[in-house]
């Protein structure tokens, strides 16, 4: 069996996870991820990763509480979990949404 150990060089990369099966999840995030890292004001919060900046190692997120929805940038270091991506329901209405709020 292959094992491939380095792959930090490359702008585009691919889950190695099934559901329910064996599998790696690279500690960088993708468009579509859902994540839990560092909001505003220092709270945890579970986002949507709507961009990524390669260059900068930054990602913009998308979050949606109770009362409010932020968008804002954040450093890698600040995310402190990928979760395995949600379905294809759930990336797809957070991102609607997200679009949606977005109009002008």
């Amino acid at each position: 069996m292959d094992v491939l150990h380095e792959v930090s060089g490359s702008d585009r990369r691919h889950r190695l996870v099934l559901p329910m099966g064996l599998g790696c999840v690279p500690p960088w995030p993708e468009e579509g991820d859902i994540v839990i890292a560092k909001g505003l004001a220092a709270t945890t919060i579970e986002a949507l990763v709507h961009s990524v900046d390669v260059t900068n190692k930054k990602a913009l997120l998308y979050w949606k509480g109770d009362h409010h929805e932020e968008t804002f940038w954040v450093d890698w270091k600040f995310i402190f979990s990928i979760l395995i991506r949600g379905t294809n329901e759930v990336s797809k209405s957070m991102d609607e949404r997200y679009d949606a709020s977005h109009m002008d």
